[in-house]
């Protein structure tokens, strides 16, 4: 057996990406990578959960994971079957400060996935049933983490950390009251107002020597940026250690955190400091 010979490494480089600012307020990071054959395209909007009615928290959640079971020109999942047929796959998180969305497809048929994925972000179809089937999987998923040691545990450290009345201290996809109340009409609702390209970020990554095909992505426009999100209250940087009840339970399950503020928050310097003062001295 010929081994092979062992050369030193290289440092490695995050490449410089390509930015472009479309007409629709839309950015496009592209990040040119040779070789790689597998293009990865993710959507973020600066759409913050804490932008949901309280009566209808999860809505972000539902409206996302419904958003590609049908389009207008391609109801009833048929676009899903076009973009499988391409080799495409879509995900995306609503997150309590922005929401992602985006896939992977073959870089060869990258132009058609992104007609397609333009598609599903300008005209979903939001049909009564799909919503309604999307909002039956979020309540068993709530009903899913509160059987489990974990996932319960972590929603009780957070209810405690933010309390009730923070949105971080409410579970992000919703409860089954909320979530009760949604029907399709108010998925049309958040889509409109927020599924926009202002102000929105598009990352792309891939071996794409020509980046024309991105220009499919002006073809989605919108009304214009959602009036954002309502500004919660600061946290105070407060630890806790919950113990969460589970009769029966053969293990515990044991959390501590703390909670903290983001570094684009106005308090952040000052609680930063409150933090450092009663930390012991090196």
């Amino acid at each position: 057996m010929i081994r092979p010979d062992v050369t030193l490494s290289q440092a490695w480089h995050f490449p410089t990406p390509t930015v472009m600012s479309l007409p629709t307020g839309l950015t496009v990071w592209h990040v040119q990578l040779p070789g790689q054959h597998l293009a990865t395209f993710e959507l973020v909007l600066p759409v913050a959960l804490t932008a949901e009615p309280p009566d209808r928290e999860g809505l972000g959640t539902v409206a996302l994971h419904a958003i590609d079971e049908g389009t207008v020109s391609h109801p009833d999942g048929r676009i899903g079957e076009l973009l499988e047929g391409q080799g495409a796959t879509l995900h995306g998180t609503a997150r309590l400060r922005y929401t992602t969305f985006g896939g992977q497809a073959p870089i060869r048929r990258l132009p058609e996935v992104l007609r397609l994925f333009v598609e599903v972000l300008a005209e979903p179809e939001y049909a009564e049933r799909d919503v309604a089937h999307h909002i039956e999987a979020q309540v068993a998923a709530y009903d899913s983490k509160l059987a489990s040691p974990g996932p319960s545990a972590r929603l009780a450290l957070r209810r405690e950390l933010y309390g009730a009345e923070h949105r971080e201290g409410r579970p992000a996809a919703g409860t089954p009251a909320t979530l009760g109340q949604l029907t399709a009409a108010d998925a049309h609702a958040w889509h409109r107002r927020h599924f926009t390209p202002d102000g929105a970020v598009l990352l792309v990554a891939g071996d794409l020597p020509d980046p024309a095909p991105l220009s499919r992505l002006a073809d989605w426009v919108g009304p214009g940026r959602g009036s954002g999100s309502t500004p919660a209250p600061a946290p105070d940087g407060r630890s806790r250690i919950v113990v969460v009840d589970r009769p029966g339970s053969v293990q515990a399950t044991i959390l501590i955190g703390r909670r903290s503020v983001p570094r684009s928050h106005e308090r952040w310097p000052a609680l930063r400091l409150a933090g450092s003062a009663h930390s012991p001295a090196a």
